[in-house]
């Protein structure tokens, strides 16, 4: 027989949790099939969640949830947003071509590509001034040269605070596991997304408790204008 159980606590708090690295598969496969679970499927997964974080009777809320924010982070990382909070001078050649070619046929977020498109422009009108470029017969700049020496690698990005922006997602991805090992669902999803609108950025970060492109890419320019030690002041 089918069991509806949108109003099931179990199935209400552990559907926002499915890609826990800890969760359990039996406890996914449930979630999947919504509410055309049998009680027979559901009991077994509720069984089996005693197991998952946050929410089981044993703590397992350090590394699980930390790797899962980890994760989350790395998986919508946009480098191509880096130039973005960059001083001209620190950005190699192949950085502002990757940007630039990005925010030409890739980019999907038009008020991004226009933001990357207005700093590659000043990029290279400090880098290489104003003059019209000449090229060789293969398209390689020959004139103007640049007017100072640019790195030939690209420098990871840094926080206000000097901090590399990965290692600040970790230290993000700590504390946002402690509320959740501590409070309902969501919780340290919702507490970054709560301090991002903190900071005076339009349009508002929607407090959903989803990390995807949008509060990554946030994340990322509060971190690098504002620092993460005033991130943390809010979470």
């Amino acid at each position: 027989m089918v069991n509806p159980v949108k109003n099931n606590p179990w199935y209400m708090n552990i559907i926002g949790v499915v890609d826990y690295m800890n969760s359990d598969k039996m406890s996914i496969d449930a979630i999947d099939k919504g509410e055309y679970v049998t009680q027979e499927e559901l009991d077994s997964a509720i069984k089996k969640a005693k197991k998952i974080t946050p929410f089981g009777e044993k703590d397992k809320s350090s590394k699980g949830i930390i790797d899962h924010f980890k994760e989350l982070f790395i998986k919508h990382d946009n480098p191509n947003e880096d130039v973005l909070y960059k001083e001209n001078k620190n950005i190699p050649q192949s950085e502002i071509d990757r940007a630039s070619k990005y925010a030409w046929f890739e980019g999907k977020d038009k008020n991004l590509n226009k933001r990357i498109s207005r700093k590659v422009g000043s990029w290279y009108d400090e880098v290489f001034g104003k003059e019209n470029a000449v090229g060789d017969a293969v398209g390689k700049l020959i004139s103007p040269q640049a007017k100072y020496p640019l790195p030939k690698e690209i420098i990871p990005l840094l926080s206000k605070d000097g901090k590399k922006i990965s290692d600040s997602y970790n230290t993000l991805a700590s504390v946002m596991a402690k509320h959740d090992a501590k409070k309902p669902v969501l919780s340290g999803s919702l507490s970054l997304q709560q301090a991002l609108n903190k900071f005076p950025y339009q349009p508002q970060l929607k407090e959903d408790g989803v990390i995807g492109v949008r509060t990554t890419s946030w994340l990322k320019q509060v971190l690098a204008e504002q620092g993460l030690s005033s991130l943390l002041k809010y979470i």
